[in-house]
């Protein structure tokens, strides 16, 4: 229950496809949890419904950028990787609502393997305490990262 409580705040960090001109704003497209993946992201329209992502840009280079996401509204499966793609700034490393072959040429060039999708933060309430817990960037990001000061 305390997961799911209106005042839990999960956090997560991401490394995303291409220059996001926007430094902070919210996703609101409806999805469906019958997504059909990189072709049509949102899923069935009869069966979408509304959700909301929330992102802040922290840092962005000509060709990536780092992210801190937050689901705001909905918590719908795969609702931040399908966001991100919908909006034109894939998860790098996405194979399903992304690019493969783009997944694969930064395996190439950088050598960064996986997705770069993180559960960063979470804010929880149990029995009246408040508990966070943070967890830092993964080490394998740091190919990702140092792409950031090149531009």
């Amino acid at each position: 229950k305390a997961l799911n409580a209106p005042n839990t705040v999960k956090l997560y960090r991401a490394v995303l496809r291409g220059h996001v001109d926007k430094k902070r704003g919210a996703w609101m497209q409806s999805i469906s949890s019958k997504a059909e993946g990189r072709r049509n992201p949102r899923g069935i329209s009869a069966d979408r419904v509304a959700a909301t992502t929330e992102f802040k840009i922290l840092d962005t280079s000509a060709h990536i950028s780092l992210a801190e996401l937050r689901l705001k509204f909905g918590g719908r499966t795969h609702q931040i990787r399908k966001h991100t793609a919908i909006n034109g700034h894939h998860i790098i490393g996405d194979k399903r609502y992304g690019d493969p072959k783009h997944a694969q040429q930064v395996q190439r060039r950088v050598g960064f393997h996986g997705m770069a999708l993180h559960a960063s933060a979470l804010s929880i309430t149990i029995h009246d305490d408040l508990h966070t817990f943070q967890s830092g960037l993964p080490t394998s990001w740091q190919s990702l990262l140092v792409q950031l000061t090149k531009s």
